[in-house]
């Protein structure tokens, strides 16, 4: 058979598994390519840290993979075939099948007939009148949402607090409690100049999530996970730390951002983890003055065991076991160019649609004004937004002394953020306050 793109389509599952193939249709997600003439396969490493071998038939339908997902073709498979659309030199030619591969071919193919596992929440008999509560509250949401395009959004610009109040409490009434803290924001989200946009995305972003609680049944089980927390069904930690498995690595606090929503202060701390490239989300919480449970510093070096929320795209964990370490970090995962961090960008997109803070370290990036609007470059002359105040603009430049520098921060999808400057072996909180010109005394001449 000779493969085509309508033909790949076609064979799918589902177009969410062909979204994630296309996500992970690039050399750099692949090892140990090649094909013989009957069979393409490789090793992929998609997110996370593990590897998937995958074998795909070049006729037939004896579709083989390691991953745990329901179905094939996976969409490791297919994306395997993908590559071969675009450029089929990634397959050096091979008459004999590499060891993991031959011991794919002789796997009976899997049994789709067998139940898909599916979250605690769903399983549990008592959580059913719950879920049906959510439901019918996705069931108004969608209505209300639709009511406010309909409507206009200068006509919602125009409603009181109270507009937005009263929907969320029935959001709350019906177990839907992260939803409503999101309306509960859209006031504050129409104080800004480009309001608009930030509004109507919200909007897309909540209706996309109606329409996936509708069907969630029929998602792969660790969508379902992120769909049920997006809703408001919190998962108990000490579940977790029990349950999940852990991943144990050297990581590097690399970034934090602090903030408060509604009475509730909040902190967001990225760790890098050294070996497994993986990036990791720590959020505290603390009421009032109260202090946070940790107590993070930025450039401090650790060695423990990270448990990560079950998700698409795993990005918050829980700390299991940690303790300080220092000897020295040979090596930080970065991105060399604005590409390869937005094709990133674009795959975490593909497994979860609402990632909305990507994390990552960007490469000798040149820091830059156009019409007083700050970017940063990279080596290729691509430019990047920067979402930064004055303050921590002349800290980066302070640091990079017109020269490059290495940054970490998050991409919403418009802008940088950044968090961390890289700068002699040392990370630099950027976010920190430093003290103000007029606070610095002069020196005695």
């Amino acid at each position: 058979m000779e493969w085509t793109h309508s033909k790949l389509a076609a064979l799918a599952p589902n177009q969410m598994v062909l979204e994630k193939a296309q996500s992970i249709a690039s050399k750099r997600h692949w090892t140990d390519m090649g094909a013989n003439g009957q069979y393409l396969w490789g090793r992929c490493k998609s997110s996370g840290e593990k590897l998937y071998e995958t074998i795909s038939p070049l006729q037939g339908n004896e579709f083989r993979c390691t991953c745990p997902k329901p179905g094939r073709p996976c969409r490791h498979n297919l994306a395997l075939l993908l590559l071969l659309l675009k450029n089929s030199d990634h397959f050096p030619l091979n008459d004999q099948l590499p060891e993991f591969a031959a011991q794919l071919q002789l796997q009976r193919p899997p049994d789709l007939s067998s139940p898909i596992a599916k979250p605690p929440f769903l399983q549990d008999e008592n959580a059913q009148k719950r879920l049906q509560r959510m439901l019918s509250g996705m069931g108004e949401l969608e209505l209300w949402l639709k009511d406010l395009v309909r409507q206009g959004l200068s006509v919602a610009y125009a409603q009181p607090n109270s507009f937005w109040d009263d929907f969320a409490s029935k959001m709350v009434d019906a177990k839907l409690g992260s939803i409503a803290r999101r309306i509960r924001s859209f006031p504050n989200m129409m104080q800004a100049p480009d309001w608009h946009g930030l509004l109507l995305e919200e909007i897309g972003a909540l209706f996309l999530l109606v329409q996936s609680f509708k069907q969630i049944e029929q998602l792969e089980p660790d969508l379902q996970e992120t769909i049920l927390s997006l809703a408001g069904v919190n998962q108990k930690k000490e579940t977790l730390l029990a349950q999940q498995k852990a991943i144990s690595d050297k990581w590097l606090v690399i970034g934090h951002t602090e903030g408060t929503e509604e009475s509730l202060r909040y902190r967001r701390t990225w760790l890098m983890g050294i070996q497994s490239e993986r990036m990791a989300l720590i959020l505290d919480y603390a009421w009032g003055q109260q202090a946070f449970e940790w107590n993070w510093r930025i450039g401090t070096s650790l060695i423990g065991d990270l448990v990560f929320y079950p998700d698409a795209y795993p990005l918050r964990a829980l700390v299991k076991k940690i303790k300080l370490d220092y000897s020295p970090i040979e090596r930080l995962f970065s991105y060399p160019s604005f590409e390869s961090f937005l094709q990133a960008y674009a795959a975490a997109l593909g497994c979860n649609p609402w990632v909305s803070s990507f994390p990552g370290l960007l490469e000798k990036v040149v820091i830059i004004l156009d019409n007083k609007r700050p970017f940063i470059l990279d080596t290729a002359q691509n430019s990047l937004p920067l979402d930064i105040a004055p303050n921590v603009l002349w800290k980066l430049l302070a640091i990079s002394q017109g020269g490059v520098l290495h940054v970490f921060g998050e991409w919403n999808g418009k802008a940088f953020l950044p968090l961390a400057a890289l700068s002699r072996e040392s990370v630099i909180d950027v976010t920190e306050r430093w003290p103000e010109i007029s606070e610095i005394e002069s020196p005695d001449v």
